[in-house]
C-alpha cells in the first residue's frame, strides 16, 4: 500500500493537462475552480481596484509539519474563498492554522488543549505562515509562528524575531479578533454558538459588534441595578419600621405621662443611693479605730508575757536545728545508698550477656558439625549414583521390540479412524433425529399453551396487538421480563390497558385513538425514555412508537383543564368528552390527552339536533375559534375549523364512523383454535415417527462405542509397551551424562579444605576466654553488694541520730506548750485584732475608693449634695439611710402597679426612631445616586443598543425576504437588565405571524438558516478584514442549504464587503457563482503526485487521471 501523501494547489481552467500550480505543496490539494479568464483577473488583481485585499485581509498561508500538511501554501482572493473536499482531508486545517498563527489559543478551537497537539505526527515542530494586506503605502506584513511539541512557541514579524504581545497589537490594529465567534466561528464552535441562551446572545452580540464600552456599560447595569434592588429594598424595609415604631411611640405617650409622677420618689430613691457609699465609708473608718485601740492593749500584754518566756523558747530553737541537722545527714547517706545500688543493678542486668555469647559459639559448634556431616553425607550419595548409573549403561534397549509396537499402534489407530468416522455420523443422526424430536415436542407443548391461551383476555388483547403490530408485541413480552431496569413504570400501549366503558361506544373511541396512538408505549421520565428507546429500538430493533412528556406543560393528567362543565356540554346535547368512555392508567390516559386529544372530543349517543348544532356554531372562544374544534354526534365525526383566507369563515367537515376493528377484533380466535387443533395432530405423528429412528440410531451407536472401547483398551496395552521402552531409552541416554556430572561433582566435593576440628577448636577457645571475663564480672557484682552494705550501715546509724533529736525537740516543744498556753491564746488574739485592723483598713480604702468612683459618675449637682452631706456633722448614719430608703420604695410600689419598663422602652424606642430616621435618609439618598447612575448610563448604552439592533434587524429581515420568508431582531427588555436579550423572530409560512425563534417552535433546518443569518447580520452591522465560518451548513436539508449559500454569496462578493471563508466537505450542484469567488477544491490520496517533484503532473485533469488509475489498481470501475 503507497503511503499517503497530499498536495495543495491552485487551479482555474479546463479539465487538460497543462494547467498550472499556483502554489508550492505538499500536504493537500487545493484546486480553485473558474474560467481561464476569470483566473487572469484574480492574478492581476492589483491592477483591478475592485480586487485588492483590504488592509488585514489574508493573502497568502504557508504550513510546514502543521497537523495532516507536511507543507502547504495557500494563496487566498480577497472576496469569498470556499474551500471543499472529502471530510479529513484537511480543510479545517487552515481556520486551525489562522487561528493559531494570529495569536489564538488551542481553546477557541475547542479541539485540543496543547499547541504542541497541532504539530505533524512525527515531527518535533511545526510552522505557520501567513501574509496580511497592509494599511495603504504599507507593505504586507507576514506574521510566522513556530510551535514545538513540547508547547512553546517562537514569533516573527518580517523576518525579525517578535513576541505573543507584539503580534496581538497588531492584528488589534487591523480590527481582527480570533476569539470572536461572530468573525471566526470553527467547526467545533457551531454549535456553541447556535445554543446561546438570548442572554448570551445579546452579550456576545456587544461584545463583537458593539463599541468598545457597550458590554463593560451592560456589565456595570447589572451590577448597579443588583445593588440598586438590594439598598431599595432594605431602603422600603427601614421606611416601615420606622412608621411602625412612630405609631407605637404615639400609642404609649399617655402611659408614659402616668408615670412622671414617680420621678420625685425616684430622685430621692437616687440621692439616698448616692449617700450610701459616703455613709458605708464613715462605719467603717469608724470600726478601723475602735479595732485599731483594742489591738494596741493586747499587743502590750502579749510583749510582757514574750519576755518571762524568752529561755523556754531558746531550748526549743536549738533543738529544732539539731533535728534538720540530723535530717540532712540522712538524706545524704540515703543518696549514697540509692547510687550503689543503681550501679548494682546495671551490672546485675549484664550477668546473661555471658551466657548469650557462650550459647552463640555453641551454635556455631554446631554448625560447622552439620556442615561437616553434610559434607560426607553428600559424598556418599554421590558415590552410589555412579554405582547405579555404571550398572544401567551395561543394558542397552531392544529397538526390535518398539518397531514392532510402533507397527501394531499404526494399525490400532487406522481402525480407530474408521471407527470414529462410522460413530460421528451415527451420532450425528442421533443428535440430528433428537433436536427434530425435542423441537417436535416443544413445538407440540408451545401450540397446546397457544391454544390454551386464546381464551384468556389478556392473551386475547396480546394477539390482538401481535397482529396489529409484531414489533408492538415483542416489545410487550420483552417490557414485562425487564421492567425492573426502568426507575419508574413504563406503561404498555392502550390496546393492552385501556377499556371502553360501554362496549356500545367502543367505535367513537377507535375513531379517535388511531393505530399510531392505540400502538404507544407510555414513559413518566426522560431518562426512562432515553434508555427505553436504546434497549428496544436500538439494541433489539423494534420498531415502536414511545411517549413521554414530564417536561411539557401537562406532565401529568390532572393538570389537563377541562374544556367545558358538564352543564354547559350537555346543554349543547353532549354526553361527555371522549375521555369519559375510556378507563386506563392516568398515565396513558394523558398521552392520548397530548396525541389524540381525547379531551377536547365531545360525544353523543343521539346525533344533535339543527337547534344545538346552531347554538354550537354560536359559540367561540376569545379568539374567534371554534368552542369545540371536535365532536362526535351519533355515527358521524365532525371537524370544525375556521378558515385561514379571506374572511375566515367557520368551515365543517364530517366522516361517517364504522363499527370497531381494533376493539373488537377477537372474533378469528375459533378458526385460529381449530387450526392449532390441526397442527398439533400432525406434529403428533411426526414426533413418533422421529421417536423409532431415534431408537435405531441409538443402537447403532452403541454397538460402534463398545467397538471403539476395545479398540481402545488394545491401544493402550501397546502404548505401554511402547512406554516402557523409551522410558528404558531415555535411561540409557541420559545415564552416561549423568555419570560424568556426578564424578565431576564427587571430585569437587572431596577436594574442599577439611578444616572443621580446627573451627571447632577456635570456638571453644572463645569460650574459656567468655568465661574468665564471667568470673571478673561477678567479682564487680560481690564489691557492688560491699558497697550497698556499707551505704545501708551508715544510713541507719544516720536515721538513729535523727531519731533521737527529733524526739528530744517534741518532749521539749510539748512542755514550752503547756506553760506557755497563755502566751499563745494571746498571740491568736493579737493576730485576730491585728487582721480585723487589716481588714477594717482595707474595707475602709475599698469604701473611700468606691465613693472617689461613685462621686465622679455622679453629675456636678448630686456630687455636691453628696459632698454637703460629708460636712454635716449631724449628718445621718448608714442605718437611717437603709431605713428611709426602705420607707421610699414602698411609698414608689404603692402608686405604680403597670409596665415597670414603659418609661426604658419609650426611650429606647425614641432613640431607635432617630437612628432609623437617619438610616432611611442616607439610604434613599444612596437609591437615589444609584438610580441617577443606572439612568445616565443606561441613555448611553440603550440608544447605542438599539441603533445596532435595529442595523442588525435590518440585514436579518432582508436576508430572510431574499429567500422569501420574513424576520425581525429586537431587544428583550426587563427591569433586570442580565434578563435583556436578543429576541430572533421569524416567520418562515406565509399564513403566519411572526414567532420567537425556539427549539420547539421551529424545525432544525429553520433554527440552522436563522443562524446562518443572523450571523451573516452580524457580520454586516461590523468592519472586520475577514470572516471564517466552518462547515454551518452541516444537517441542512437542500432547499435550506441552497438559500443560505446564495445569501452568502450575496453578501460576501458585494461591494467593499470584507474577506470571507466558507468550509464546507459538500456542495450542491448547480449553486450560485460569483466571479469574486475563489473556490479551493482540497484532494489527498495515495496516488497524488509530488507537486514539489514535479509541477506539470498536479493539474485537475491530471488528477482525474490519477484517481481512475487509483481505482483500475484496486479492482474498481473506472
Amino acid at each position: 500500500m503507497p503511503s499517503v501523501r497530499k498536495l495543495a494547489f491552485e487551479e482555474e481552467g479546463k479539465d487538460d493537462e497543462d494547467d498550472n500550480l499556483s502554489g508550492s505543496q505538499a500536504s493537500g490539494i487545493s484546486d480553485s475552480v473558474g474560467s481561464a479568464n476569470k483566473r487572469r483577473r484574480v492574478a492581476d488583481s492589483n491592477s483591478n481596484p475592485q480586487l485588492l485585499h483590504a488592509p488585514g485581509a489574508i493573502v497568502r498561508v504557508v504550513m510546514t509539519d502543521f497537523v495532516t500538511y507536511a507543507h502547504a501554501e495557500f494563496t487566498l482572493g480577497p472576496s469569498l474563498n470556499m474551500l471543499i473536499g472529502p471530510n479529513g482531508t484537511g480543510k479545517s486545517t487552515l481556520v486551525c492554522a489562522v487561528a493559531l498563527g494570529l495569536g489564538g489559543k488551542p481553546e477557541i478551537l475547542g479541539r485540543a488543549k496543547d499547541i504542541g497537539e497541532f504539530v505533524k505526527q512525527g515531527k518535533k515542530r511545526g510552522t505557520i505562515l501567513i501574509e496580511i494586506k497592509g494599511h495603504d503605502n504599507e507593505r504586507n506584513p507576514i506574521i510566522e509562528r513556530t510551535i514545538f511539541t513540547d508547547n512553546r512557541s517562537e514569533w516573527n514579524i518580517n523576518g525579525k524575531h517578535s513576541t505573543a504581545k507584539a503580534v496581538k497589537e497588531l492584528t488589534d490594529s487591523f480590527s481582527i479578533q480570533i476569539d470572536n465567534l461572530c468573525q471566526f466561528l470553527p467547526q467545533d464552535k457551531v454549535a456553541e454558538f447556535a445554543h446561546m441562551t438570548p442572554q448570551m446572545l445579546l452579550q456576545e452580540t456587544e461584545r463583537a459588534t458593539g463599541s468598545a464600552d457597550m458590554l463593560p456599560r451592560h456589565l456595570e447595569l447589572i451590577k448597579l441595578h443588583q445593588e440598586y434592588k438590594i439598598l431599595a429594598q432594605g431602603s422600603e424595609a427601614n421606611e416601615k419600621e420606622l412608621e411602625r415604631l412612630k405609631v407605637l411611640q404615639e400609642r404609649t405617650r399617655e402611659e408614659v405621662e402616668r408615670f412622671r409622677q414617680r420621678e420625685e420618689l425616684r430622685e430621692r430613691i437616687t440621692y439616698l443611693e448616692n449617700l450610701r457609699p459616703a455613709a458605708q465609708m464613715q462605719q467603717y473608718m469608724d470600726n478601723a479605730v475602735a479595732a485599731k485601740t483594742e489591738f494596741r492593749a493586747a499587743y502590750e500584754k502579749l510583749k510582757k508575757a514574750k519576755a518571762q518566756a524568752e529561755p523556754s523558747a531558746r531550748l526549743v530553737e536549738e533543738s529544732k536545728e539539731k533535728t534538720r541537722e540530723a535530717r540532712e545527714r540522712l538524706q545524704e547517706t540515703g543518696l549514697v545508698l540509692q547510687k550503689a545500688e543503681k550501679k548494682f543493678k546495671k551490672l546485675f542486668e549484664k550477668r546473661h550477656e555471658f551466657d548469650a555469647q557462650v550459647a552463640e559459639q555453641n551454635t556455631a559448634i554446631q554448625a560447622i558439625i552439620r556442615e561437616r556431616e553434610n559434607l560426607r553425607g553428600e559424598i556418599r550419595k554421590l558415590n552410589r549414583d555412579i554405582e547405579k548409573l555404571e550398572a544401567t549403561l551395561q543394558h542397552e534397549p531392544d529397538a526390535t521390540a518398539e518397531r514392532e509396537l510402533n507397527e501394531q499402534l499404526k494399525d490400532i489407530r487406522a481402525r480407530l479412524r474408521a471407527n470414529e468416522t462410522q460413530r460421528e455420523a451415527a451420532a450425528d443422526k442421533t443428535s440430528e433425529l433428537d433436536q427434530q424430536r425435542s423441537r417436535l415436542d416443544g413445538e407440540i407443548d408451545g401450540l397446546k399453551r397457544e391454544l390454551t391461551k386464546l381464551d384468556n383476555a389478556d392473551v386475547q388483547k396480546l394477539n390482538l396487538a401481535k397482529r396489529a403490530d409484531p414489533n408492538t408485541y415483542n416489545a410487550i413480552l420483552w417490557l414485562r421480563r425487564n421492567q425492573d431496569k426502568f426507575s419508574e413504570q413504563i406503561y404498555e400501549p392502550p390496546i393492552m390497558c385501556m377499556a371502553v366503558r360501554d362496549t356500545s361506544t367502543d367505535y367513537a373511541v377507535e375513531s379517535v385513538v388511531r393505530r399510531n396512538s392505540m400502538l404507544t408505549f407510555t414513559c413518566l421520565n426522560r431518562a426512562d425514555y432515553v434508555l427505553f428507546n436504546k434497549l428496544v429500538q436500538d439494541d433489539l430493533g423494534f420498531s415502536v412508537s414511545v411517549a413521554e412528556f414530564s417536561n411539557s406543560d401537562h406532565p401529568t393528567l390532572d393538570t389537563w383543564p377541562r374544556a367545558l362543565s358538564n352543564e354547559r356540554l350537555q346543554a349543547f346535547g353532549f354526553d361527555c368528552f371522549v375521555t369519559d368512555l375510556i378507563s386506563a392508567p392516568d398515565a396513558v390516559v394523558n398521552m392520548l390527552c397530548h396525541v389524540a386529544n381525547i379531551d377536547q372530543v365531545a360525544f353523543s349517543r343521539r346525533e344533535l339536533t339543527l337547534e344545538q348544532i346552531n347554538a354550537l356554531d354560536n359559540e367561540k372562544r376569545g379568539n374567534g375559534e371554534p368552542l369545540i374544534a371536535k365532536y362526535i354526534s351519533g355515527r358521524r365525526s365532525v371537524y370544525v375549523k375556521r378558515s385561514s383566507y379571506g374572511d375566515r369563515e367557520i368551515m365543517k367537515s364530517m366522516q361517517t364512523i364504522y363499527d370497531s376493528m381494533v376493539l373488537k377484533g377477537s372474533g378469528g380466535d375459533h378458526q385460529e383454535k381449530a387450526e392449532l387443533t390441526e397442527k398439533v395432530t400432525d406434529l403428533v405423528d411426526q414426533a413418533a415417527q422421529t421417536k423409532d429412528s431415534h431408537a435405531a440410531s441409538v443402537n447403532k451407536l452403541k454397538l460402534i462405542t463398545r467397538d471403539r472401547r476395545a479398540l481402545d483398551e488394545e491401544r493402550s496395552k501397546i502404548q505401554g509397551g511402547l512406554q516402557e521402552i523409551q522410558n528404558a531409552r531415555r535411561a540409557y541416554n541420559t545415564a552416561e551424562a549423568r555419570l560424568n556430572d556426578c564424578r565431576v561433582q564427587l571430585r569437587e566435593l572431596e577436594a574442599r579444605p577439611n578444616n572443621f576440628d580446627e573451627r571447632i577448636a577456635e570456638c571453644r577457645e572463645a569460650i574459656g576466654e567468655i568465661n574468665q571475663q564471667k568470673e571478673a564480672f561477678a567479682t564487680s557484682l560481690v564489691n557492688a553488694l560491699q558497697r550497698i552494705f556499707d551505704a545501708k550501715v551508715e544510713n541507719a546509724a544516720k536515721a538513729v541520730e535523727g531519731f533521737k533529736h527529733s524526739s528530744d525537740y517534741a518532749v521539749l516543744k510539748e512542755r514550752f506548750e503547756i506553760a506557755n498556753q497563755e502566751l499563745v491564746d494571746l498571740e491568736k488574739e493579737c493576730a485576730e485584732l491585728k487582721k480585723e485592723v487589716k481588714d477594717a483598713r482595707a474595707k475602709s480604702k475599698e469604701a473611700k475608693e468606691e465613693l472617689g468612683r461613685h462621686v465622679s459618675s455622679l453629675s456636678a449637682e448630686a456630687a455636691a449634695k453628696v459632698e454637703e452631706y460629708m460636712n454635716d456633722s449631724d449628718r445621718a448614719d448608714l442605718e437611717a439611710i437603709e431605713r428611709e430608703l426602705a420607707s421610699v420604695r414602698e411609698q414608689l410600689e404603692m402608686i405604680f402597679s403597670g409596665n415597670a419598663h414603659v418609661i426604658e422602652q419609650f426611650e429606647r424606642r425614641e432613640q431607635d426612631i432617630v437612628r432609623l430616621q437617619e438610616k432611611v435618609d442616607n439610604s434613599s439618598a444612596k437609591v437615589n445616586e444609584l438610580a441617577s447612575r443606572i439612568l445616565d448610563i443606561r441613555r448611553l448604552w440603550e440608544t447605542e443598543l438599539d441603533e445596532l439592533v435595529a442595523r442588525i434587524s435590518v440585514e436579518f429581515a432582508e436576508a430572510l425576504k431574499s429567500i422569501g420568508c420574513a424576520g425581525l431582531v429586537a431587544v428583550g427588555k426587563e427591569e433586570d437588565y442580565d434578563k435583556w436579550c436578543i429576541e430572533i423572530k421569524v416567520r418562515f409560512r406565509e399564513n403566519e405571524q411572526l414567532q420567537l425563534l425556539t427549539h420547539q417552535r421551529q424545525s432544525g433546518g429553520e433554527r440552522s438558516v436563522s443562524t446562518i443569518f443572523y450571523l451573516m447580520a452580524l457580520q454586516c452591522a461590523t468592519k472586520a478584514p475577514f470572516r471564517v465560518v466552518d462547515e454551518i451548513n452541516q444537517g441542512m436539508d437542500p432547499r435550506n442549504e441552497r438559500m443560505v449559500h446564495g445569501r452568502m454569496i450575496d453578501v460576501a462578493c458585494a461591494e467593499h464587503a470584507s474577506q470571507y471563508f466558507l468550509i464546507t466537505p459538500k456542495l450542491l450542484p448547480n449553486l450560485k457563482y460569483h466571479e469574486k469567488m475563489v473556490v479551493h477544491c482540497i484532494y489527498s490520496g495515495g496516488f497524488l503526485p509530488d507537486a514539489l517533484q514535479d509541477q506539470t503532473k498536479a493539474g485537475l485533469g491530471r488528477l482525474r487521471k490519477y484517481a481512475a488509475v487509483g481505482r483500475r489498481l484496486r479492482g474498481l470501475s473506472v
